[in-house]
């Protein structure tokens, strides 16, 4: 996997990254979809000050990508019941099948 550097332009900052090249897309995509929270927010708050509006986003960001995660936690462990369940049931049925064909 080659690293490039890779210029990404928010706000009139220039961020300069090293990443893999097939990942130089996504990064281009991440910084638009950062762009469009900050000018959203700056709508509908009306903040003029850059670092409020920055850390109010990042904040944002931390907070739904803490609440994902939980979200994943919960369902991976409704997964892990479920296929605990299915593993008993399935035990069961293979239990009863070797009694009727024992008899």
């Amino acid at each position: 996997m080659l690293a490039e550097s890779v210029d990404v332009y928010i706000w009139g900052y220039a961020l300069r990254v090293y990443s893999p090249l097939e990942q130089r897309e996504a990064l281009h995509v991440a910084a638009e979809d950062l762009i469009k929270k900050l000018t959203d927010l700056k709508t509908r708050t009306k903040m003029t000050n850059t670092d409020q509006l920055l850390f109010s986003t990042v904040w944002n960001l931390c907070y739904a990508l803490a609440q994902e995660a939980l979200q994943q936690k919960n369902d991976q462990e409704c997964m892990s019941q479920r296929i605990k369940i299915l593993y008993v049931t399935a035990e069961k049925s293979l239990c009863n099948v070797k009694t009727v064909l024992a008899h």
